[in-house]
């Protein structure tokens, strides 16, 4: 069974967790954090109020921040693409190759870490829609399916371990919904299922493909909060509005209609 069936609201917050921010975080079902902002105190406080809690784990970026994964990296880990080092310099960092047996091992060591041993309930992977923007369409594939394999073996090594995917609708589309709980479709805008053929088909599929294997679907917007709200309630997907400059750094101070939650801010 999904352990998300029951979730009605979620948020994610990824600066560091204060005390007095416990208790907005506490009236989610649901809260995606980032690992270096809980203490173990702040965890243990978190998990008593029964909110479902999932961390974030970069599955193709090696984040410049992220000192100590970074230094687990070999030449071997690194993705290629058209015989180029895969970079983003909007970030200034470099990619994972899945294919690699030593950067398999790496994610395997983080998530054992950071989020098995920490007693999260499940692993939030965000940056995998990178794969789609290599420019070797052989490439995409063999990562795609790179991807499904990696799943398919962190679910029999954990199977009590819940996972939520960050975008890769490819992903999702070819394999990974058998081994996931959640599809997060952040950065969703309800103008263009009006205007474009391509993006309605997507999210058509998306909520199939949901329903036939017992997935959620979760949206996030960063704009037009009312109407993609009232888009979400109608394919029942789960929303979380966040503005383009919060970046999940702070609480909002309005409320959320579909999740009757109040966003707080300091």
């Amino acid at each position: 069974m999904n352990p998300l069936n029951a979730v009605k609201n979620f948020v994610v917050y990824y600066s560091v967790i204060l005390s007095e921010d416990i208790p907005a975080i506490s009236a989610y079902d649901l809260a995606i954090i980032h690992p270096f902002g809980a203490t173990d105190d702040v965890l243990s406080q978190l998990k008593a109020s029964g909110t479902l809690l999932y961390a974030y784990i970069s599955a193709v970026e090696i984040e410049k921040y992220d000192d100590f994964k970074n230094s687990l990296m070999i030449e071997d880990s690194y993705l290629y693409d058209n015989g180029e080092k895969f970079f983003k310099p909007e970030f200034g960092c470099y990619g994972g190759d899945i294919l690699s047996k030593s950067y398999q091992s790496i994610l395997l060591r983080l998530i054992k870490e950071r989020i098995i041993d920490k007693g999260y309930s499940g692993v939030f992977f965000d940056t995998l829609d990178d794969i789609e923007s290599l420019q070797d369409i052989n490439a995409i594939k063999a990562q795609i399916n790179g991807y499904i394999a990696f799943f398919k073996e962190l679910k029999k090594k954990y199977p009590k371990l819940s996972i939520i995917q960050n975008r890769g609708f490819q992903l999702f589309e070819q394999g990974s919904y058998a081994y996931i709980d959640a599809l997060l479709f952040e950065d969703l805008n309800f103008q263009e299922s009006h205007t474009k053929d391509y993006y309605k088909n997507l999210v058509d599929n998306l909520s199939s493909i949901a329903a036939k294997s017992k997935c959620r679907i979760m949206a996030i917007s960063h704009s037009h909060r009312k109407e993609n709200h009232e888009f979400c309630k109608k394919i029942h997907w789960l929303y979380y509005f966040c503005p383009d400059d919060n970046n999940y750094m702070k609480f909002e101070t309005e409320i959320d209609n579909v999740s009757n939650r109040l966003w707080f801010s300091r």
